[in-house]
């Protein structure tokens, strides 16, 4: 089974700076019922990797001036696969 999380916030700072960040838990899970047994130790068989990463984002509004919205962000920083 696979389980994904994820949480987002955004907000306006100020008249023209909206910023953002989101959160992102993924876990992959192998897990076994029944006979499922690890040849090399007898052990029952199962499998977890998970990671997770962050988004973060800002958007500058150069209007009334320039018709024109600028913006920037840092996609999936996070840690390494566990």
């Amino acid at each position: 089974r696979a389980v994904f999380l994820a949480a987002s916030y955004a907000s306006d700072v100020g008249r023209r700076l909206a910023v953002g960040v989101t959160y992102r838990f993924v876990q992959n899970r192998f897990d076994c019922t029944g006979q499922c047994i690890d040849p090399e130790d007898g052990q029952s068989y199962e499998q977890i990797s998970s990671t997770s990463s962050v988004d973060v984002g800002a958007r500058y509004d150069l209007a009334p001036r320039i018709p024109l919205a600028v913006g920037v962000a840092l996609r999936h920083f996070g840690f390494r696969l566990q």
